[in-house]
């Protein structure tokens, strides 16, 4: 499946800038003759179903035309979700100004705070939490979810 993978990795992807969406993730289940691919996209301040819905339907065309992969298959696009982890730089970009619960490494220990995205570098995230802005090297951050306001 890996040969598969990038296959439509190479295929997606264009697709996906096409809407000026991220490509977050490729999940690839079930059986050679029965399989789900699914495409986790996302875009600045979150990715709307819509948007989601004009991608299935341009991917489904070239899918269609590439005729990639073998027998059926169901086709899902999607956000990454609430609880998908913020793990790279452009995770960290496209949810500026919201809130966020991270670990993360400090030498030794473990360390947890919440507070907004306030800024975004090349090597580390800038967090606006109570007790002032903290900046977290990126490759340190352990754990990092979108805290959801209810």
């Amino acid at each position: 499946m890996d040969i598969l993978h990038d296959k439509l990795h190479t295929l997606i992807a264009p697709v996906l800038q096409r809407f000026n969406a991220d490509f977050v993730a490729l999940e690839l289940k079930g059986s050679k003759s029965n399989m789900l691919v699914r495409i986790i996209a996302d875009q600045d301040g979150g990715i709307t179903l819509p948007i989601c819905a004009e991608i299935s339907r341009a991917l489904s065309v070239e899918l269609e035309m590439d005729d990639l992969i073998p027998g059926r298959y169901r086709l899902e696009v999607s956000s990454p979700g609430t609880d998908w982890p913020l793990k790279t730089k452009r995770d960290f970009e496209r949810n500026l100004g919201r809130q966020v619960n991270l670990q993360y490494r400090a030498g030794d220990t473990t360390v947890s705070i919440e507070g907004t995205i306030q800024q975004v570098a090349e090597m580390e995230v800038i967090i606006a939490s109570e007790n002032g802005n903290v900046a977290v090297p990126l490759a340190s951050v352990q754990v990092g979810k979108l805290k959801l306001r209810w």
